[in-house]
């Protein structure tokens, strides 16, 4: 960043600053001045934090997951979400990735998602948006197949390509997907995330595990 930093406000100064600003704005809205001055406080704001932070002015209003204000599960953890299944994203200081496990009709479900706060959802644009409580997922016979997986492909917001699954057992579930190999090992309810970046060829993905001294391979070779 080019200029003198002696010159610069600290941060204090500029908090007051913004304060200031945003008071006089409210005021003038009250006194009946036209309402729409008002967004241009809000990019004023972010434009002197982008200066102090050291960011750009879009990083502020994009970034890597910022919850939507008012939406489902902002303060509370949603029910089913383990948090120790939690995978990182490649991209630096980006949300990771996490399951929500529940049942229907006797089967276990699985569903997967970013985690911001105990609560699953997507990213879109930069901005978290929280699933709702009717969670959708991959649904299996665990007791009888011993370990459930899915391998999904996702474009946005950046090419990713994760397996994700259930296991019944706690032994390392091994994954291999277009030359790539990774091992982890199942965590809370035997769950498992892990995260490629870049679109790979699903169709030569297999996950690997031994249940009970028998070993699994999904899907069958």
């Amino acid at each position: 960043m080019n200029g003198d930093p002696d010159k610069l406000p600290s941060l204090t100064e500029l908090g007051d600053r913004l304060g200031d600003a945003a008071r006089r704005e409210i005021a003038s809205e009250r006194r009946g001045r036209r309402f729409w001055r008002r967004p241009m406080v809000l990019l004023g704001i972010a434009g002197a934090l982008a200066v102090a932070g050291g960011v750009s002015a879009t990083a502020v209003f994009t970034g890597n997951g910022d919850p939507i204000p008012g939406e489902p599960g902002d303060s509370a953890a949603q029910p089913g979400v383990l948090a120790d299944s939690q995978a990182p994203d490649p991209a630096p200081g980006a949300l990771p990735w996490a399951l929500r496990v529940y049942t229907d009709n006797g089967q276990e479900c699985f569903q997967l998602g970013r985690l911001s706060g105990g609560t699953l959802g997507m990213v879109m644009a930069g901005q978290f948006h929280a699933f709702d409580d009717r969670p959708a997922g991959i649904c299996g016979d665990l007791q009888r197949d011993g370990m459930l997986v899915s391998f999904q492909a996702r474009a946005q917001p950046a090419p990713r390509t994760i397996a994700y699954g259930l296991s019944s057992g706690r032994a390392p579930v091994t994954i291999e997907i277009d030359g790539r190999r990774r091992e982890v090992t199942p965590g809370a309810l035997g769950a498992f995330v892990v995260v490629f970046e870049g679109l790979l060829d699903r169709g030569t993905a297999r996950a690997t595990t031994v249940v009970q001294g028998r070993r699994i391979t999904l899907p069958p070779a």
